[in-house]
């Protein structure tokens, strides 16, 4: 005990006041949309252009989407619940590409739901199943 006393207790460092959050671990490849894939939310999220094609590691905690590329964060995202939705930072899509809201699976899945519920049905299984 004494010699915790004299050495190493002043290299004790405080402890955070953070909340310390479990996280999901996941790899993804990086669309051509700017975008990766987490398919237990259902939810895209944005990764800056330079990276299209490589693959990334997710780290999803209860309220955050943090997006690594060979160690070093490239890209943090509040985590979202709804299902198909697109969390984008417009600085992480280039210039000349033209992201188009309307041609998301929610776009879809409202126009099927104006058409009848058993469209709505049909919509939501087959995006279900392309992911």
């Amino acid at each position: 005990m004494e010699l915790f006393l004299e050495i190493e207790k002043e290299a004790l460092k405080s402890l955070s006041v953070e909340k310390y959050e479990l996280g999901d671990y996941k790899i993804a490849t990086v669309q051509t949309n700017c975008h990766v894939y987490y398919s237990s939310d259902k939810n895209y999220y944005s990764i800056p252009n330079a990276y299209l094609g490589k693959k990334v590691k997710l780290v999803l905690t209860q309220s955050t989407v943090k997006i690594y590329h060979n160690q070093t964060r490239i890209a943090l995202h509040p985590r979202s619940r709804k299902a198909y939705h697109y969390v984008t930072v417009k600085e992480h899509v280039p210039v000349n590409h033209t992201y188009n809201a309307d041609s998301s699976p929610k776009y879809f899945i409202n126009w099927a739901e104006k058409t009848g519920a058993s469209v709505k049905e049909y919509i939501e299984k087959i995006l279900n199943q392309k992911q």
